[in-house]
C-alpha cells in the first residue's frame, strides 16, 4: 500500500493505519471533524455542523492551518490526537524537502515529562499497531522513533 494521498481522516479511520491504535469508536467524530477542517479537507454537513458547534460558529478554514489549538477539558483525548497527528506527520508527511543527510523531526511538545511519555507511548502504539506502519520503524529508543526515510 502506498502511503502517498492518504488524508490524516482516512489514516484514523483504516484499521490497518492509524485506526489499528486508535479503534472504531465514534466518540471520535469530533476529533475527525476538527482534523479535517485543519488539514483543509473537504468536510460532510455533519462535519461542519460538528466543527461549528466546537469553533463557537467560526467557518472552517479555508486550507490547511498552521497550527491548531485546542482548549479542552480532561479526558478528550488530546494526548491520543496529538500522538496521532505526530504519528501522521511522520508516516505520511512529505518529507521530499530534506537534504540529503538530514533528519526530519516531528516535536511533540508536553507540560511535563509524565505527559511527554505518555504521548510518546501513544505514538509508538500507533506504529507498532498497524501492519503497515510498523514496517516504517528503523529504531527506538526511550525519547525517539526512528522512521525510514529519515525521520525521527
Amino acid at each position: 500500500m502506498s502511503l502517498e494521498n492518504i488524508t490524516i481522516d482516512k489514516a484514523l479511520r483504516d484499521a490497518n493505519l492509524l485506526g489499528a491504535a486508535l479503534g472504531t469508536s465514534p466518540t471520535w467524530d469530533a476529533w475527525v471533524s476538527v482534523l479535517r477542517a485543519a488539514f483543509g479537507l473537504s468536510m460532510t454537513d455533519k462535519d461542519r455542523a460538528t466543527f461549528n458547534a466546537v469553533a463557537g460558529g467560526r467557518e472552517p478554514p479555508p486550507g490547511r492551518v498552521r497550527e491548531l489549538w485546542c482548549i479542552i477539558g480532561r479526558r478528550s483525548g488530546k494526548s491520543r490526537m496529538a500522538a496521532a497527528v505526530a504519528t501522521y506527520l511522520g508516516a505520511f508527511g512529505d518529507h521530499s524537502g530534506l537534504a540529503a543527510g538530514e533528519t526530519g523531526v516531528v516535536l511533540v511538545l508536553a507540560a511535563s515529562k509524565s505527559q511527554a511519555n505518555a504521548v510518546f507511548r501513544y505514538i509508538l502504539a500507533f506504529f507498532e499497531s498497524s501492519p503497515i506502519l510498523s514496517g516504517l520503524i528503523e529504531n527506538t529508543t526511550s525519547d525517539e522513533i526512528r522512521l525510514v526515510g529519515n525521520i525521527a
